[in-house]
């Protein structure tokens, strides 16, 4: 059953998705990005979607998203390494003779076919990790420091803390009407007599 680029192009035009066919297995796109810098200058970021295997395989990537030489590419791919564990949907390529670090999602289609929702999150899923990682994998490339940036919509560990203290200050005031304190916690079941 396999995919065409031709239903991967009607996929991207139903999504609103700007983009041109450059062969019978391969797209071009791109999109803007508030923090990403591509090292060839410019905004924003390109992607290439490709078809494998007679439309079995599926990829998309952004080539040459960074290009990694000189005394920091060890901390780089490190850190590289840690947002691909971190993230799960993206991975990195690395292409040793010219530096080329390339974030590419890409799975098998096999005799399925690729919907729309899928198509999206891979699409979107590259371009907000890229944007949102640009910054610490810039400084890790320059400076040889990565320090992963924490989830804006997680707390951090004071505010774990101030809850937890929080709670056990409400459980302690709390008892049970007419008791003298909390209620005894539940013992296991007798069986009945005579069974």
């Amino acid at each position: 059953m396999a995919m065409t680029i031709d239903e991967i192009s009607a996929l991207l035009a139903e999504l609103g998705i700007k983009h041109e066919k450059k062969s019978d297995t391969m797209i071009y796109t791109g999109f803007g990005t508030p923090n990403y810098r591509p090292p060839q200058g410019g905004e924003g970021i390109r992607l290439i979607i490709e078809l494998f295997e007679d439309g079995e395989y599926f990829s998309v990537y952004a080539p040459k998203a960074f290009v990694a030489q000189g005394p920091h590419l060890d901390a780089f791919l490190k850190a590289c390494m840690v947002t691909q564990w971190r993230t799960k949907l993206v991975q990195f390529e690395y292409d040793s003779s010219d530096g080329e670090i390339r974030p590419i999602v890409e799975f098998p289609i096999e005799d399925g076919k690729l919907t729309k929702k899928q198509l999206e999150r891979c699409i979107k899923g590259l371009v907000h990790i890229m944007d949102k990682m640009y910054t610490p994998l810039k400084k890790t490339l320059d400076e040889g420091v990565f320090a992963y940036p924490e989830r804006e919509d997680q707390p951090d560990r004071q505010q774990i803390m101030s809850a937890l203290e929080e709670l056990m200050r409400l459980l302690r005031t709390q008892q049970a009407p007419g008791s003298a304190g909390p209620p005894a916690p539940a013992g296991p079941a007798t069986p009945p007599t005579g069974v």
